[in-house]
């Protein structure tokens, strides 16, 4: 018999038992009444449960249905962009700062809702944290509160010193960015009447372009400029980016219009952050790691198995050294990496919002061609006022971030107790790499 015991199959049943009922009641045969859920189940085969929930289906409505089968329930996903991250990290110093209270995860998700209209729940939430590199402590009176990851802050605040030192030296500097977009990128509302139906939504997304680019000190670089088809339509647009093409970016658009020793800022995207000096792990052969040791004049035991040498090789790991920075660095500049995801501390972040917007307006029924020429004209429209303004507006940002820095210092300190080691902090990263590690795209 079927799992699913469908429509016709069930009335089928119903009517065996009525027959037999009814043949109980009249007489006719010598079967006892308690016997003819039995004689239904011999007959059909199928279980006593399910012959008595058919029956009790029937004496309430005529008409039989196939069963349901109950879906699990999908979450819906919450889509946030780069601006929305940031500003929960925002709200969250905002509540040590200024409001001077403990940050639980209720009263950031009420604070969230209002500012921001943050549709997730207290799970969601939860998740969005621990992807921003924030975790749990106790405080005195063993409560859990909220706190940013040692490594991501002494990270934010190693930037923050350095792009000041920066500016200081009257070093231009130049931040650039990957982003994407779809040829059906549109407005979602517009003004129409029966007569006039106005745009169309697409509802496929169409072709994605990635497009690179980057603003120097008199706005956008001329020249910089890339746009190209993701043609594997991958599910991140960033796997679409890889060492190459970007190392070609940087050498045939970047750096032939640097007209002078340049800041070069951007993100930890693992395209940016390929190592020359690559660390030793378990997949290479012990030899390997011997000779390594060797050639650095570290001491290991003779008879050290493979797990002993590199727990050896992990204590004296070298700082990484990163291609690109290489690179740069024969053309007379240097690299600065932002703390991850603070997408805030980018200017070029606002300039996409700027540009999809323009886009969005007048994106009606082009082809791919004219769709690029006008992604092309619409960043051409950025001009040196505008990017200027993001640049004074990210420093504002800065500005934050160095105020509040020392005062939610001050107030955790009034919070956590010392419990001695800390066996989730033991576990956490503490240098530039190893983040680098566990952040697969900013």
């Amino acid at each position: 018999m079927p799992k699913t015991i469908k429509s016709q199959l069930r009335k089928v049943i119903y009517n065996i038992n009525n027959y037999l009922s009814e043949r109980r009641s009249e007489g006719i045969d010598s079967i006892p009444l308690n016997n003819i859920t039995d004689l239904v189940v011999n007959m059909t085969g199928i279980s006593q449960s399910s012959v008595m929930k058919i029956r009790r289906e029937g004496q309430t409505s005529v008409v039989f249905s196939t069963p349901k089968k109950n879906k699990p329930k999908t979450k819906k996903k919450i889509n946030l962009d780069d601006f929305d991250l940031c500003a929960i990290r925002h709200k969250l110093q905002e509540f040590y700062a200024v409001r001077k209270e403990v940050p639980s995860l209720k009263r950031l998700l009420a604070a969230l809702k209002e500012s921001i209209n943050f549709v997730g729940g207290r799970e969601s939430l939860r998740l969005l944290l621990h992807k921003l590199g924030y975790k749990f402590k106790k405080c005195r009176n063993q409560r859990i509160i909220l706190m940013e990851r040692y490594d991501i802050v002494a990270w934010r605040d190693r930037y923050l010193q350095e792009i000041k030192d920066v500016r200081k030296s009257g070093m231009p500097i130049v931040y650039l960015d990957e982003s994407y977009i779809h040829t059906s990128l549109n407005q979602a509302k517009c003004w129409q009447s029966e007569n006039e139906p106005g745009g169309s939504k697409s509802v496929a997304k169409g072709k994605r372009y990635v497009i690179v680019h980057c603003g120097g000190k008199t706005g956008l670089i001329p020249n910089a400029l890339l746009i190209y088809n993701d043609k594997e339509k991958k599910k991140d647009f960033h796997d679409a980016i890889n060492t190459v093409n970007f190392k070609k970016w940087v050498l045939d658009k970047l750096i032939p219009n640097l007209q002078e020793p340049t800041c070069i800022v951007m993100d930890n995207a693992r395209y940016h952050s390929s190592q020359i000096n690559k660390p030793l792990s378990m997949i290479n052969r012990k030899k390997e790691i011997t000779d390594w040791l060797s050639s650095n004049n570290i001491a290991y035991p003779t008879n050290a198995t493979k797990s002993m040498l590199m727990v050896i090789v992990k204590q004296n790991k070298p700082d990484p050294i990163y291609e690109i920075d290489h690179l740069v660095q024969d053309y007379g500049h240097k690299i600065v990496r932002l703390p991850p995801y603070h997408y805030d501390l980018n200017p070029i972040e606002i300039i996409w919002g700027i540009v999809k917007g323009k886009v969005a307006t007048k994106n009606v029924g082009l082809d791919n061609i004219t769709f690029m020429q006008l992604v092309k004209n619409c960043f051409e429209d950025i001009t040196a006022d505008t990017w200027n303004n993001c640049c004074e507006h990210t420093k504002k940002i800065e500005e934050d971030y160095r105020q509040r820095g020392p005062v939610i210092d001050g107030e955790i300190e009034k919070f956590i107790i010392n419990v001695g080691d800390d066996s989730e902090t033991s576990n956490d990263t503490s240098s530039n790499e190893s983040v680098i590690s566990e952040i697969e795209t900013q």
